[in-house]
Parts: C-alpha cells; sequence; structure tokens
C-alpha cells in the first residue's frame, strides 16, 4: 500500500516539475514565449506578435535568390500560413553570402547596424574615356591634363568622368633631348573629332628653309595666331627659334593650341602629338543593403522595406546573436534580439512608418 502511494506521489511530483520547467524549444515551437515582436505603425490592430500566442508561428528557412545569394528569413505567421502573407504577418529577411561559400553565422548575424536592401537599387553611369597618342615616335614621356588639373603620365590614358560634359585635354609630350610637344583642345564626348578645332604644327624643311604649318581639323577655322605674329596657317623661316606656339579659333569662339619647344634640325621632318578617344558608358550598380522587412496589414495589403529606398534616419541594429536550437525541419537556426525604423512601401508605392523591437530567428544552411 505505503509502495503505492510512494509510486503515485513519484507520478505526480514528476508531472508538477514537467509543468513548470521552461522548454528550449526551436522557433515557433509550443513553449514558454521565446521569440516576439513589438512595432508601431499608423493604423495597426495589433502592435505585436508572439510565436506560439494566438495561433502565430515562427517559420524559419533560407533560400538562394536570383543573384545566387543565400536569404536567411523568419516570419510570424499564422499556422496555416507558411507562406506569411497572411494579415498580421511579420517577416525578416537577411540577404547574406553568395551561395557556394564560407557560411560564418558568427559573421553574418554579429551584433552591429545594417543597411535595408532595395529591390532595384539606383544604378549610377560614369563616362570612361580611353586616350591614345598620334605620332608619337621620338617621344618618350607623355604627360595628360584634364580641365587644368595633372591627371595621369603614360602613353595611354583612361578617364572617368561622372556625364558627357566637354573636356578640355591637354597632352605634353618630350623626348630626352629636351624636345617638348604640347597640345590643347576641348573635346566632345558625345561625337569624337568634331564640335570643337583641334590644330598641330608641322615642321619641314626645304634647303635651308624652314616651313612651318598649321594643320586644322574638326570645326572650321576662322583665324589663325601664331606667337610669331604670322596669322596664315603656313609661313617660312631661315631660323628656327626655341618655341612656336599657334591659336585656332573657330566660328563659336572655341579654340585650340599646339606647341613646340626646343625644336632642332635633327629632329626634322617634325609633328606634334596630338590624340585620339573614344568613350563608353559604364554602370555602375548601385550599393545594396542586408535587410528586407515585410508586413501585411489587416486588409491583405502587403508592405515591404525594399520597395524603394529608405530616407535618412531609418536603421535596423542586431543587439545580441546567439545560436538556436534546429527547428522543425532539422536546420539550423540563429536568434536575435534586434531593433528598426524604416519605411514599409505597397505596391502602389505609399508608404508608412514602421519602428519596433523584438526577438528573431532565422534559418540558415
Amino acid at each position: 500500500m505505503h509502495t503505492m502511494k510512494n509510486a503515485l506521489c513519484l507520478v505526480f511530483f514528476l508531472m508538477l516539475w514537467a509543468a513548470c520547467k521552461k522548454e528550449d524549444l526551436p522557433p515557433g515551437g509550443t513553449g514558454t514565449p521565446v521569440f516576439k515582436v513589438q512595432y508601431t505603425t499608423p493604423g495597426a490592430v495589433n502592435n505585436s506578435v508572439t510565436a506560439g500566442v494566438s495561433d502565430a508561428y515562427l517559420f524559419t528557412d533560407f533560400h538562394t535568390d536570383n543573384q545566387n545569394i543565400i536569404v536567411c528569413s523568419g516570419t510570424f505567421a499564422a499556422t496555416t500560413c507558411p507562406a506569411g502573407n497572411c494579415p498580421g504577418s511579420l517577416g525578416f529577411e537577411f540577404s547574406t553570402v553568395p551561395a557556394g561559400t564560407a557560411f560564418s553565422p558568427d559573421s553574418v548575424f554579429a551584433p552591429g547596424i545594417l543597411n535595408y536592401k532595395i529591390i532595384d537599387p539606383p544604378s549610377d553611369t560614369f563616362f570612361r574615356t580611353t586616350f591614345t597618342p598620334v605620332n608619337p615616335a621620338g617621344f618618350n614621356a607623355f604627360v595628360w591634363n584634364v580641365n587644368g588639373q595633372s591627371t595621369a603620365q603614360g602613353d595611354t590614358f583612361v578617364y572617368d568622368s561622372p556625364s558627357l560634359s566637354p573636356l578640355t585635354v591637354e597632352l605634353r609630350a618630350q623626348n630626352g633631348q629636351g624636345l617638348t610637344s604640347i597640345v590643347e583642345r576641348t573635346i566632345s564626348l558625345t561625337s569624337p573629332g568634331e564640335l570643337y578645332p583641334s590644330v598641330d604644327i608641322q615642321v619641314d624643311n626645304d634647303s635651308l628653309i624652314y616651313i612651318l604649318t598649321a594643320l586644322s581639323s574638326g570645326t572650321q577655322v576662322i583665324s589663325t595666331m601664331w606667337n610669331t605674329g604670322d596669322t596664315t596657317a603656313a609661313f617660312m623661316t631661315d631660323l628656327l627659334s626655341d618655341e612656336y606656339r599657334v591659336t585656332v579659333t573657330d566660328d563659336f569662339q572655341s579654340t585650340a593650341s599646339a606647341t613646340l619647344e626646343q625644336p632642332s634640325t635633327d629632329d626634322l621632318p617634325l609633328r606634334t602629338v596630338n590624340f585620339i578617344y573614344f568613350t563608353t558608358p559604364v554602370l555602375l550598380p548601385g550599393a545594396n543593403g542586408a535587410v528586407s522587412i515585410q508586413w501585411v496589414d489587416d486588409q491583405g495589403i502587403i508592405w515591404r522595406s525594399d520597395r524603394n529606398l529608405q530616407p535618412p534616419g531609418s536603421a535596423f541594429q542586431v543587439l545580441e546573436s546567439m545560436p538556436y536550437d534546429p527547428n522543425e525541419n532539422g536546420r539550423k537556426t540563429r536568434k536575435m534580439r534586434v531593433s528598426f525604423q524604416c519605411k514599409l512601401f505597397n505596391d502602389d508605392g505609399e508608404s508608412r512608418d514602421f519602428s519596433g523591437t523584438g526577438v528573431i530567428a532565422v534559418a540558415y544552411p
């Protein structure tokens, strides 16, 4: 009799102990609630969601998106709504690392501030112009200046500009004996070789006579001015000077110039070093963040943070991060305490403020 009584007492004690013990369950379990988010947004009937309460469940999963990025997610939703698109559902997505690369949850989910993702980040276009010297034989040093600023050295030059605005380019070429060639002209990035004038100096000799010619191209030149005072395209001299400079002007008062310094009879025939170029647009994808939030209102309208740019002051912060038990599918999970402030957008582009704090979880590879 006493043995039966003692056995019944032991069973009762074990049942009482089990009922009072806090369970360590996977996300979305039915024990003591672990995962809960409180949030604020205009017009919301309920401002919190708790896994294990009122038929809510925390679905955790991961997948690879169309950019080959692993997306880890955790969504509070009704047990009958694993897609997380029913009224009251609240989901968090973390775009992490490319599929096939090492996945370190301690790094990916480290405490800190994360940027919000946007589905179609704005791209930035710049224009890359490649310059190549023309007639560089005999010259071994090249210096390029753009818009009055020293930019680069070398026989080939690549310049990136944010717009298609015209550039003023100077090319300075030298040889080891002091001979210097300088050309300067404005260029169009949309119509190479057109819209603006260009000029070179050509030096030839005929017996003891030297012939200097301004070779113009591009737009039609209406005036030519040499530093010697000559105003014709060509002139002759019986003695070479230390410097020759010519400036040409077109109908629109655009100018171009060419200069030769320290020319020698040993260099003849001689011509200044000019350049050709071509421009190509380069599309630079906009930087993207890692976090997306989705919330479904009482009318079933889906609101997401990644449908537009976030305004200044928006933030998502992981305050605490730690490993958690595998979910119901045996996938590894990560528990995080987070805070957030952002705007959510519907399909029509309307926005609403959304902020809150809570404890969430996501699954990961």
